[in-house]
């Protein structure tokens, strides 16, 4: 793992650092006064993303516009040699290309298709498959993933939940290839990854910067261990024949330490139209973005721009302050707003404003 200083990470701008905050972990804080409205951070590209399978026909691959905003119920555009995807336009489809290795892509999607024909369908999660003891603890779930992994194959397709983390970590592994051919193959200016540069510089090294989460996610949901290993197994028995990725298989360092950062620090991906209730299609993961810390009281809002995610201030935020978004829908009750946070982030916040609204009669 390289090992990278935190205020690197956001060299483009001195007014913002990543330190430690009062209450444990990285947050992102201010050097200075900001005015509201202030765009903060451009995230241009996720490094990984997913579409549930549901949506696949109604969301661009590039640019996740929806058909729901256009009055469509599907989008017809795709590549010949990438069936799976679909785009909204031409020009979606031609940025999306110019950033691909399609002889890649279609060597892969056609390995995963030959993968499930030959594994049986099934409603119903793997069975039969290693589980994590009662009390879960580093040690419990390293011995359990060397179990899983010395699994050859697998009799049983993976079910929906599963083939879409599939994807996901198909387009972070893709991606990361991606990086090590420009890192020592200099590409035509027609083939660069527009993705790779802007803002952000989103990197392998990025991602692995985010917090670990696979432990407490774990004691949690120890279910979804079974998930993830059978996600592991079979991507490692479908790809053997593609040299590219079939390296990043050879033990499940890369993909463990990939899901281990996926929970706690991807942001569901929703339609932006939508007044109120907004439907959520897909996730993604913005390493930049995921410094921000939750507050019931955000001064800051996320708003996704086409592929890109962007971060404003909401209010004047002086400096010395912590620079905070909101994970949940912050009109909820305390209570509410606590349990969805226990629930689905693993922790309980003591953000001031639910100090207070507790202490209130």
């Amino acid at each position: 793992m390289v090992t990278l200083n935190p205020q690197a990470l956001y060299p483009h701008d001195p007014r913002f650092v990543l330190r430690t905050t009062s209450y444990g972990g990285r947050g992102l804080f201010t050097n200075e006064n900001v005015s509201q409205n202030t765009l903060i951070l451009r995230c241009d590209s996720p490094y990984a993303s997913a579409i549930f399978l549901d949506f696949r026909k109604e969301v661009c691959t590039q640019c996740f516009a929806y058909t729901f905003e256009f009055n469509r119920n599907s989008w017809s555009i795709k590549h010949k040699s990438a069936g799976v995807f679909r785009f909204c336009s031409e020009t979606c489809k031609n940025s999306w290309v110019k950033c691909h290795d399609l002889d890649l892509m279609d060597r892969v999607h056609s390995a995963i298709a030959r993968a499930l024909k030959q594994t049986t369908k099934s409603s119903k999660s793997v069975q039969h498959w290693p589980s994590l003891p009662a009390l879960v603890t580093r040690e419990s779930i390293d011995a359990a993933w060397d179990m899983a992994a010395s699994k050859i194959s697998v009799d049983q397709a993976p079910v929906d939940m599963e083939m879409e983390i599939v994807y996901y970590v198909l387009s972070a592994l893709i991606r990361h290839h991606a990086e090590s051919v420009c890192s020592s193959v200099p590409l035509p200016a027609d083939r660069a990854i527009p993705s790779l540069t802007g803002t952000c510089h989103e990197t392998w090294e990025s991602m692995l910067q985010l917090q670990d989460n696979e432990l407490s996610h774990l004691r949690v949901r120890p279910d979804i261990f079974a998930v993830h290993t059978h996600v592991f197994v079979f991507l490692r028995s479908a790809l053997q024949d593609i040299p590219e990725l079939n390296v990043y298989f050879r033990t499940p360092n890369l993909v463990r330490v990939l899901l281990a950062r996926d929970h706690g620090n991807s942001f569901g991906l929703f339609d932006t139209a939508t007044q109120g209730y907004n439907e959520m299609f897909g996730w993604a993961m913005y390493p930049m973005g995921s410094y921000f810390n939750h507050d019931c009281n955000p001064n800051v809002r996320k708003a996704r721009n086409g592929r890109a995610m962007e971060f404003y201030t909401t209010r004047d935020v002086p400096a010395g302050s912590e620079l905070c978004i909101s994970y949940i829908d912050t009109t909820e009750k305390v209570h509410e707003r606590r349990e969805q946070l226990a629930l689905y982030w693993d922790f309980v916040c003591n953000c001031k404003r639910c100090v207070k609204d507790i202490s209130s009669p």
